[in-house]
């Protein structure tokens, strides 16, 4: 039963929604173009296979340096934001807390 209103609501909030235009503006220019031209596999590897390599060692050193920070940032994400004596501060009030609220 619950369903029933939320649905209800759901129904009258689409409603209210504008429907998107559906028709392309230029779709009768982009009907008389010609359909994309399909290339078997080996001719677009042949054509990547003649890009000349862009990676040089100073590409592999800088993403090196990059991993590297990148990990050290990771290190120190995982360590705690909080000090031992101020983790057991919080579970001391943590425990009052609890025991005040049990006791009502």
């Amino acid at each position: 039963m619950r369903a029933l209103p939320a649905f209800l609501l759901a129904a009258l909030l689409t409603t209210a929604c504008d429907i998107p235009q559906l028709d392309v503006p230029n779709a009768a220019a982009l009907a008389r173009q010609d359909p994309p031209q399909l290339l078997p596999t080996s001719q677009i590897s042949a054509r990547a296979g003649a890009i000349p390599a862009r990676i040089t060692p100073q590409t592999t050193a800088g993403l090196e340096a990059r991993a590297a920070n990148l990990r050290a940032r990771a290190g120190l994400l995982r360590q705690s934001a909080l000090t031992a004596a101020e983790r057991e501060r919080l579970r001391g009030a943590l425990g009052r807390l609890r025991a005040r609220t049990d006791g009502t």
